[in-house]
């Protein structure tokens, strides 16, 4: 008798337990979401851009047209006379930056419509759209800072890992 009352006393504070610390769920602690299609950037791009391949790509991207031969084979022994091969891709992306014939949005431009131009960026330097998280950054970025130039931006892509390759 003792055991099955033990027992009856267990199975009770049990249910007990178990139904006591139940809760209903109200209304209110419910939240609606909307679906969003989350899209992995895998990026297939493999190879490194030679640093010749890359300064020809980085002149046809700024000025839309094929690198000029002269112009090649001047960058070709620039390229050879230096040791520092860094420092002559940076300077040679600045002065390309700073010629007349460039072409880059202007600031107004930029702005009018920042997040179309921040996925423009992507699409020509990167191929590939740019994700929600690069396009939020960069636009408010942009919106937060009124110094920030198309050419800065311009700079940026160009001089980035990514870029580098193909």
């Amino acid at each position: 008798m003792s055991i099955s009352k033990s027992l009856l006393s267990l199975v009770i504070l049990t249910y007990i337990f178990a139904f006591s610390s139940c809760k209903e769920i109200s209304k209110e602690n419910l939240y609606e979401l909307k679906d969003a299609e989350i899209k992995q950037n895998v990026s297939s791009k493999k190879f490194v851009k030679s640093d010749i391949e890359f300064l020809s790509v980085v002149y046809s991207d700024l000025f839309g047209k094929t690198i000029p031969t002269e112009e090649s084979k001047v960058l070709q022994e620039l390229y050879n006379s230096c040791g520092d091969r860094k420092t002559i891709v940076d300077m040679v992306i600045r002065n390309y930056l700073n010629k007349p014939n460039v072409i880059v949005p202007n600031s107004s431009e930029m702005k009018k419509d920042i997040p179309k131009f921040v996925s423009d960026c992507y699409k020509k330097f990167y191929i590939r759209n740019a994700t929600q998280y690069e396009l939020n950054y960069l636009t408010s970025k942009i919106e937060k800072n009124p110094n920030i130039t198309p050419e800065m931006l311009y700079y940026s892509f160009l001089t980035s890992n990514e870029y580098k390759f193909f």
